[in-house]
């Protein structure tokens, strides 16, 4: 039986899209829209905001790649509007950094400054790392060098939080994985003694 036929229509929905996501990535963008368009129209018919947020998203990524920055605008728009309904900072602050991209340089400050304190609130230190990138780029564009340099030193301070987090991560799996694999020879060298 097919996922269809098990009225899975969420998992449908989320497949097509990353069907479609896939597409993008191979360069095929005519496939990739026509896959985003049917997950979206599932993801909208069953209420799925996540599901709608995430096509709109990758929508806007599209666009973007095709140099249609106006109907990005309009896809990351929406998608923010629903990320915002949803509630889920980290989705928000990702699609705010896509509309800081797409936004006049005017227009970028308020944006930064939200995604800043959404990814200081999400707990985030790759994401509030790279908003202090753009802040950085940003105010060395517009010559306020000094704020410039706080936020390159913030940038790499929360790039430095999250490579450590990463590692320390990585090392306590590792290091679980050693004890596990002793506690088995362990057990193997007691059940050869008890033979």
């Amino acid at each position: 039986p097919t996922i269809e036929s098990k009225g899975n229509q969420r998992g449908v929905a989320r497949c097509l899209d990353n069907i479609g996501r896939s597409y993008f990535m191979l360069g095929e963008f005519d496939k990739a829209y026509e896959y985003y368009f049917k997950g979206n129209k599932i993801s909208s018919s069953i209420s799925d905001k996540q599901g709608e947020g995430n096509t709109l998203f990758h929508l806007a990524e599209l666009e973007l790649a095709l140099s249609n920055p106006g109907l990005a605008m309009e896809y990351a728009t929406l998608c923010h509007s629903i990320r915002t309904g949803a509630g889920d900072k980290k989705e928000q602050v990702e699609v705010l950094l896509l509309l800081i991209d797409l936004n006049p340089d005017k227009n970028k400050l308020p944006l930064m400054k939200m995604a800043l304190d959404l990814a200081t609130a999400a707990g985030s230190p790759d994401l509030s790392a790279r908003v202090h990138y753009k802040l950085y780029d940003y105010y060395k564009k517009n010559h306020a060098f000094n704020n410039a340099l706080e936020h390159l030193e913030l940038y790499h301070h929360a790039e430095m939080d999250f490579h450590s987090a990463a590692l320390t991560r990585k090392l306590e799996n590792v290091q679980l994985v050693h004890q596990v694999e002793q506690e088995m020879k362990e057990s193997e060298i007691l059940r050869l003694r008890n033979i």
